[in-house]
């Protein structure tokens, strides 16, 4: 994708990466994700993570725009380049869509792991979540954070309120906790967890946000990438970066049928 003449980027050479990562290649790297990224924005509120020092300097989150917009929403690959001009590294959305922000429809199950928690331990939490929604008739989807965990991401036709769509997850949450007591936790406290993995559902809450696709991550070059489920025990879950993330969209997308099974999902 080519530059847009008319955005002028601002300290392009400015690192933004220990290893290197400039603004400049921040910015194309998300001018040449846009087609595939900008999907999972269309009709969302976003929040922003901004790092005008870099990375290593001082970052801040950022829901609400400075002018009289109540909040921010991208549908475009200029609006994109705008925020990464404005050195926006991370974008997160809402499980909402702007025009029915009452009614949910994109759920999501973060796996936070202790720091004794092994690689293969996440990836078993991940199969056991999938398992879980299986068993309740729910097709789910699976991406890297960019960090130390996946992302089990459900998508759903809108028909239920935010007390019950939380309520909902918190249950299968609970439910493996109740399975595997010494596996996985429901409990937030970070000194509670050393050995475990906490089954992070809060995220399903009016107003609280995910880490978009694609989007990169501040605490390192990794991307939040989609992957397949057969993909689950070959990429590890900040191993994707900018160059892979590129590649890979030119190959089958491993999220091709996301907004065909979201139609079909529904939680009475």
């Amino acid at each position: 994708m080519g530059n847009n003449p008319s955005m002028k980027i601002t300290s392009p050479d400015k690192q933004i990466f220990a290893n290197g990562i400039t603004k400049i290649d921040v910015v194309n790297y998300y001018r040449e994700i846009a087609n595939h990224m900008l999907p999972y924005f269309q009709g969302r509120i976003l929040s922003l993570v901004r790092c005008p020092q870099g990375t290593c300097k001082t970052c801040f989150y950022k829901k609400n725009p400075d002018n009289d917009e109540e909040y921010y929403h991208i549908s475009t690959v200029e609006e994109l380049t705008e925020q990464t001009q404005l050195n926006t590294i991370e974008f997160h959305t809402w499980g909402s869509q702007m025009k029915n922000k009452d009614k949910p429809d994109i759920m999501v199950f973060d796996l936070d792991p202790g720091p004794n928690v092994t690689l293969d331990s996440i990836r078993q939490g991940a199969t056991d979540i999938r398992t879980v929604l299986k068993q309740l008739g729910l097709e789910s989807f699976l991406k890297t954070s960019g960090n130390s965990g996946y992302h089990i991401v459900v998508p759903f036709n809108a028909t239920l309120n935010w007390e019950v769509f939380k309520a909902f997850a918190k249950n299968v949450a609970e439910l493996l906790e109740n399975t595997h007591p010494a596996l996985y936790t429901t409990n937030i406290r970070k000194n509670t967890r050393a050995d475990k993995i906490f089954v992070d559902w809060l995220r399903n809450t009016k107003g609280a946000t995910f880490i978009a696709p694609y989007s990169l991550r501040i605490k390192n070059p990794a991307v939040s990438a989609p992957i397949s489920w057969n993909e689950l025990y070959k990429i590890a879950p900040n191993e994707v970066t900018m160059e892979m993330a590129l590649q890979r969209v030119k190959k089958k997308n491993p999220w091709s049928d996301f907004f065909e099974v979201k139609s079909k999902q529904f939680l009475n």
